[in-house]
């Protein structure tokens, strides 16, 4: 058993960082070669609190920080530089304190729910001599290993529990092994990167992160704060909401993509999506933030975004996004009288067609959604989640729900989820 902090010798193991190591990594390791489960040396660094959650990488404290690189014989800075820290003023505000942070999404849980911020490479695990994990793999617009060129894992292929070192024992005394069920991630068999840009665009994110800043179209140089919240807007624009498919499709048609865009959930918790998720919406935004603004503004009149859709509140977006929404986006509300509506009812309905919502703005060209209660409802559908999600003759109902099931613990649809089970049993053929 170690010392305490009272006392002044070094402790007994004291592993080197690793290069690009993350703190949490480091911090289990140090754990582990000392005899001891991350949670025991939480205490032993701060005499009296529990670990409980806590994300290390993001909330690592001062005292924690100092104790331990007093009693590793470790430079404080170069330890706290592992942290979050390191992307203060880059991509995150100086203080944020408890809320969600764009790009870096807790690893574990976050509140009661499963958070899936740790991704790993499996090949990269194996090829280390101490398997350890990169700091850099905690960034949500990382989603590739560029060595490799394989997806990153951001949860356990056998229990779909997310990576979390710090909940492993000292036992098993590995961040490549999963803490819930004792699975080697190493094992994990992993997808190809296909599509030639999508690492180069991760590699040029990346650079932005480092130095800070970036060069957008007309606007250009741009801090990159601001270039960051600008692109998680866009990101979560692909990712959710009304407007997610009608963007994706317009952005696949641009890139001549040949999968659908429908292969991605469509999400509130946009944190959930996996690496292969968040790759394919990064190329789509990608495409979009290039030019800026320009196909950003032919995007957004296309599938018909407005001003009052994308600025929220007065001061809280970059200039780089406000200006050219004020300018080309910012159209006042059309008004219809009642009388065009009751005009366009009649019209439909002397065709046979019901006077729906849809159909009425389709006919008349302009959404109405303060009279909207004038339109007639559309068929009653099953409520979510109740209705066949999908079909293929001869599968038994037994089999169909354990693909779903499946599906949702990889973070997936079940439709590409069947793809590619069935693509993987007929190269096997």
């Amino acid at each position: 058993m170690l010392d305490t902090p009272s006392r002044r010798a070094f402790w007994p193991f004291r592993p080197q960082p690793v290069s690009d190591e993350s703190f949490s990594s480091w911090f289990c390791r140090t754990a582990w070669q000392n005899g001891l489960n991350p949670a025991d040396l939480y205490r032993i660094g701060l005499p009296g609190a529990r670990m409980h959650r806590i994300d290390l990488d993001r909330f690592a404290c001062d005292e924690l920080i100092e104790t331990l690189a007093h009693y590793t014989d470790m430079d404080a800075d170069d330890l706290r530089h592992r942290t979050f820290d390191a992307w203060n003023g880059r991509l995150i505000e100086d203080g944020a304190t408890v809320e969600k942070l764009l790009w870096l999404p807790p690893a574990g849980t976050d509140r009661t729910c499963k958070s899936f911020g740790q991704q790993v490479c499996p090949d990269c695990l194996r090829e280390q001599a101490t398997p350890y994990l990169k700091r850099h793999w905690r960034l949500a617009f990382v989603t590739g290993c560029t060595r490799h060129h394989k997806l990153l894992i951001d949860r356990c292929p056998e229990c779909s529990a997310p990576i979390q070192p710090l909940f492993t024992s000292m036992h098993v005394d590995s961040v490549a092994t999963c803490w819930k069920c004792g699975f080697d991630l190493r094992k994990t068999p992993q997808t190809p990167v296909t599509h030639y840009s999508d690492l180069a665009i991760q590699k040029d994110l990346l650079e932005t992160a480092e130095d800070g800043w970036t060069y957008m179209g007309e606007y250009g140089a741009v801090y990159s704060l601001s270039y960051f919240r600008i692109l998680w807007i866009v990101y979560r624009l692909l990712a959710t909401g009304q407007f997610a498919m009608p963007l994706r499709e317009w952005t696949s048609e641009y890139l001549k993509e040949t999968v659908p865009p429908t292969n991605i959930p469509r999400i509130k918790e946009i944190e959930l999506l996996n690496p292969r998720c968040r790759q394919t919406l990064l190329r789509y935004a990608h495409y979009i933030m290039q030019n800026w603004p320009h196909n950003f503004i032919a995007a957004c009149r296309v599938v018909e975004i407005s001003a009052r859709n994308l600025i929220k509140g007065y001061g809280q977006e970059p200039f780089a996004l406000w200006d050219p929404v004020r300018r080309h986006l910012n159209t006042p509300p059309a008004e219809i009288e009642a009388e065009v509506i009751n005009a366009a009812k009649r019209q439909l309905k002397s065709q046979n067609i019901t006077p729906t919502y849809r159909e009425l703005t389709n006919l008349i060209g302009v959404k109405f959604q303060a009279k909207s209660h004038m339109a007639e409802p559309g068929r009653e559908c099953a409520p979510y989640g109740t209705h066949r999600y999908w079909k293929l003759d001869g599968v038994s109902a037994e089999i169909r729900a354990a693909a779903k099931t499946a599906a949702r613990r990889e973070g997936e649809n079940v439709g590409p989820w069947v793809d590619k089970v069935l693509r993987s049993a007929l190269r096997q053929k």
